[in-house]
């Protein structure tokens, strides 16, 4: 009977948060400010550094988040060329009607605002609908953010812990579109399959500690060494061995399609000149066309990528160095280079947004092994 109990509790539950976010993030949401009662300015403008008057922690880490370019140079190029795609990117990437001036339809022409527009992933994307406020569960020992709170205060829900949460955008459905048959975005699924999921650790766990509103990833250098384990290591005399460790990625490495990381090992002799050297590629490559998958080589946790070196005891090596490349948004660049337009202003956004994905690049992982005393 306990057992009956517990199920029908989780089917209930799960019954919920499917509702919820059916609610919350399908078709075309609304922010609706004309709905709400007792709102001042701060609040109606619905715009982040307004927000931030009494959030300013948040401010701070949305500014420096990749949810606040959502609607950078790249996609603004584009949508120049072909305002049509504007309904289709932005589902994600300006998800309010407020932010469309085709949303859901004539009717709602009267609720879009231009100074909306661009300002991608705010504030009001996960916590404004229908004129309320909307978030998770107040913190344990917290008042609850009743009426005499600012702005009434706001509707809480489990939600906005969940993984289902951040799956509206980072899981493809499955009717979405696949490559070699695996959708081309499977987040959610991997992390299913993962330790993380198996726990039921949510993505906020590592993107969102402490509620904080980072959502670090693999543009963030310290984040994505933080998530590996890399070695570097003699084999013999004339051997070593650079490894790469999926320790602390709750999905695979890297998740999505855009990044390439490229590991490198090479040994160099005392004049400087590099008598041996490797490199392996970590990526799911696929073409502009989306039509075919070149290779695959993410990485599941728990999985290592080992690229070992040999030279040649004559050549006199002294040192072995190795490093990790990364490229956030190498299938970015190889997009934007392609990308021609006749509309000037188009190809100018085009440019910053290539130049952008120039900029991404970093290095870790960087490490070094002396061979004088060997």
């Amino acid at each position: 009977m306990l057992l009956l109990i517990w199920f029908a509790a989780v089917s209930a539950q799960a019954g919920e948060l499917e509702d919820f976010l059916a609610g919350h993030f399908a078709g075309v949401p609304a922010a609706n400010v004309h709905l709400a009662e007792g709102w001042g300015p701060l609040e109606s403008a619905l715009l982040p550094e307004k927000c931030g008057t009494c959030h300013p922690q948040q401010l701070v880490d949305w500014s420096g988040s990749r949810h606040s370019m959502a609607t950078g140079p790249g996609l603004a190029g584009q949508l120049l060329d072909a305002p049509a795609r504007f309904e289709v990117c932005n589902t994600c990437h300006a998800p309010l009607a407020e932010q469309r001036p085709l949303a859901g339809g004539a009717e709602n022409l009267d609720s879009f605002r231009e100074d909306l527009r661009d300002v991608g992933l705010g504030c009001a994307s996960c916590h404004v609908r229908d004129g309320e406020m909307h978030g998770p569960p107040a913190r344990p020992g917290r008042a609850e953010p009743g009426p005499g709170f600012p702005h009434g205060g706001y509707v809480q829900h489990d939600a906005f812990e969940s993984v289902e949460f951040c799956g509206t955008c980072h899981q493809f459905p499955e009717t979405g579109r696949r490559v070699a048959g695996v959708l081309l975005e499977d987040t959610v699924s991997e992390w299913a399959a993962s330790p993380w999921g198996e726990r039921a650790e949510p993505c906020q766990t590592c993107h969102m500690p402490d509620r904080r509103h980072l959502w670090r990833g693999i543009h963030d250098p310290a984040f994505t060494e933080e998530g590996l384990t890399i070695t570097l290591a003699s084999t013999g005399r004339t051997a070593a061995v650079y490894a790469v460790t999926s320790t602390a990625v709750g999905h695979r490495f890297p998740t999505y399609v855009t990044p390439r990381i490229t590991l490198r090992i090479w040994a160099v002799n005392a004049d400087g000149q590099v008598v041996a050297s490797g490199e392996h590629v970590i990526q799911r490559r696929v073409p502009l066309s989306l039509a075919e998958q070149s290779f695959d080589t993410r990485l599941h946790p728990g999985e290592s990528a080992v690229l070992p070196l040999e030279w040649r005891r004559k050549d006199h090596p002294v040192r072995v160095e190795a490093k990790l490349v990364v490229e956030p948004d190498e299938f970015y660049r190889r997009f934007f280079e392609s990308y021609h337009s006749d509309n000037p202003d188009a190809q100018a956004l085009i440019e910053t947004a290539r130049q952008d994905t120039v900029d991404s690049l970093y290095e870790i992982g960087v490490r070094s092994l002396d061979l004088s005393t060997q």
